[in-house]
């Protein structure tokens, strides 16, 4: 089935994730090459940007900060935080039992980091009642699947007054991209304003993009035509020329 990616999410409303600072010093607590290695046993790759690999749209000028806890320390201390003083409850969903392998990894790092941190395991609906809609955490993760078209994705999850805004992001130069390229009719314009709008996301640190991970199809040998079941968006299934083979 298509790529999905996965980002870690910080809940906006609440210190210390209201400080762009804290959010990057969490960011730079993570290994994203090994998360992968360790969550989906290799299954993805790393990325900066939920911008499909094959997307115009897509800034590939951005890459995954590197683990360095000694620069997470002191983006703390510059927002006015010792490790210690911060306790986390990373809410994570066993719909995705990758998603909890993910949760563990990086709540080792959180704690050598110095963090006070904790893991609560929910079921989907759980999840969806206490993160999605009353966003009650602060810091969970999630994965999309289909969200390709770049007014779907980023002003649906990233502008202030967007529908999937679960973590009550409220960022006027994001809020200001995002209309622009929502209302610009010219094609290499909105590419490059969709790419600056990566970079707002990137520089904020308003999420911290993990992985895309590998999909993958199984199905009877009697199954034909699965070879372009896939949209070359690499997000969408199009089983419009799939069939069942009788002989």
């Amino acid at each position: 089935y298509p790529l999905s990616w996965a980002f870690l999410n910080f809940n906006h409303n609440i210190a210390p994730f209201d400080d762009p600072n804290v959010r990057l010093a969490f960011d730079y607590m993570i290994d994203k090459e090994v998360l992968v290695q360790g969550a989906l046993w290799g299954q993805g790759e790393v990325t900066a940007t939920p911008s499909f690999p094959n997307s115009p749209y897509r800034n590939s000028a951005l890459t995954a900060r590197p683990q360095d806890f000694d620069e997470a320390r002191r983006l703390l201390a510059e927002a006015g935080y010792e490790p210690s003083d911060i306790n986390v409850t990373f809410k994570v969903t066993t719909n995705y039992p990758w998603h909890v392998e993910a949760a563990q990894i990086m709540l080792e790092w959180f704690r050598m980091a110095g963090v006070n941190a904790n893991v609560v395991q929910l079921t989907w609906s759980d999840w969806l009642s206490q993160c999605w809609i009353n966003r009650d955490f602060d810091i969970t993760m999630v994965n999309f699947f289909t969200l390709w078209e770049p007014d779907f994705l980023y002003y649906s999850i990233w502008h202030s007054t967007g529908s999937f805004n679960f973590r009550s992001v409220q960022d006027s130069v994001l809020d200001d991209l995002l209309q622009q390229a929502r209302e610009n009719t010219d094609s290499e314009a909105r590419v490059a304003l969709y790419q600056q709008v990566q970079q707002r996301i990137f520089e904020q640190g308003h999420d911290v993009f993990l992985w895309y991970r590998n999909g993958s199809l199984a199905a009877s040998n009697r199954v034909r035509g699965l070879e372009g079941v896939v949209h070359p968006n690499a997000s969408n299934l199009d089983f419009s020329r799939v069939w069942l083979d009788d002989a």
